[in-house]
């Protein structure tokens, strides 16, 4: 994420960097073309600068895979052999180290209480000064509850959800492991969770990453609302267009995610064509960019092309997205550039669409 802030910034220093080249050209009263020719080379570089945004990887993946690791913190690591500790005098077993290497061979040591409704976890993030913890429970289908107090680039759980995150290292203040360890146990009591065994302890983090994701996909990734949160959390104001840049992230992942659902689509995609997912969770800003240059190249007429532009942005601002760009498509006077390849209904139900430019 700060790798992804940083070149946003350069973004934004380039933007700067063009306003006063701008105002030097018009007060030393140069030719339109020398500043034609500035204002072009400035739009290749943002461009360029854009494409290597879009390559960032924001997305965590949508499935992850739990492998039994050797390494073992508590005999390494002062924290860590304190927390060990710690687990121990609260009945916790340790059931061992793990590495999922889907998320950046982030590290975890996994616990579970005696009456094993709890399961504990010291979290290892790469690049990480010191691990967090989390305490979790089994709500059932995938569904998780819990408490733990993750790096500040986390999304926090919505208010309704049976969990909560805590502010705060565990090296600063080592009171913070019981005031989590206190209300993971009030939130087991509230929502009767279901009983975990050892055996399935890699299952418990996998399924409840995939039911995330699962939710993501549907959802359309993550909301303007959480990103604006994350960051300032962080200490950064958030932008108009640093939510974008993320949301479109999202999408695009979500997008190839789908695609593999679909063998049509991947055909058409392998011969080259242009693939648009469209699902209820489709972003309209998203869309609306995407199918803009298939509406370029079917109307040549510039006015023709905005007019058309701005009736598909008033279709998506009243209905859902499958059902505006349904409606839009026929509009185009060349259909052939926008040809519906196939439905899913599984894991979304879904319009799959091969654009032309």
């Amino acid at each position: 994420m700060f790798t992804l802030l940083g070149t946003i910034a350069a973004a934004l220093i380039l933007l700067t960097l063009g306003a006063l080249l701008c105002w030097h050209y018009s007060w030393t009263q140069r030719t339109q073309r020398e500043l034609n020719v500035a204002l072009t080379s400035l739009h290749n570089r943002l461009s360029q600068l854009e494409n290597q945004l879009e390559l960032q990887p924001v997305i965590p993946p949508m499935s992850i895979f739990l492998e039994p690791i050797n390494r073992k913190w508590h005999v390494a690591d002062d924290l860590c052999r304190e927390i060990d500790r710690w687990m121990a005098l609260h009945r916790f077993e340790r059931i061992g180290y793990f590495r999922i290497e889907e998320l950046d061979n982030e590290e975890l040591c996994v616990y579970l209480a005696d009456d094993q409704l709890l399961v504990a976890a010291i979290r290892m993030l790469k690049d990480s000064p010191e691990p967090f913890v989390e305490f979790c429970f089994d709500l059932g289908q995938g569904d998780r509850g819990g408490i733990s107090n993750p790096p500040n680039s986390t999304i926090r759980p919505p208010i309704d959800s049976a969990g909560s995150h805590f502010e705060g290292k565990l090296s600063k203040n080592p009171e913070l492991l019981f005031e989590m360890y206190e209300q993971a146990l009030q939130l087991v009591e509230q929502h009767h969770p279901r009983p975990v065994s050892s055996e399935s302890i890699a299952e418990f983090f996998e399924e409840a990453h995939a039911c995330e994701m699962a939710l993501r996909v549907t959802s359309g990734g993550i909301t303007e609302s959480e990103i604006n949160e994350v960051l300032q959390r962080q200490g950064v104001a958030p932008t108009q267009t640093q939510v974008a840049l993320i949301q479109r992230q999202w999408q695009a992942a979500i997008e190839d995610y789908l695609l593999e659902f679909s063998a049509r689509g991947k055909g058409r995609q392998m011969d080259g064509d242009r693939i648009l997912i469209v699902h209820d969770g489709s972003i309209p800003s998203y869309l609306a960019s995407a199918i803009r240059p298939t509406i370029q190249s079917a109307v040549r007429d510039t006015k023709e092309a905005e007019l058309l532009s701005f009736e598909f942005d008033q279709m998506l601002q009243r209905f859902s997205p499958r059902e505006a760009v349904a409606r839009f498509r026929p509009l185009l006077p060349q259909s052939d550039l926008f040809d519906l390849i196939d439905q899913m209904n599984r894991p979304v139900s879904a319009d799959v669409y091969s654009l032309d430019t």
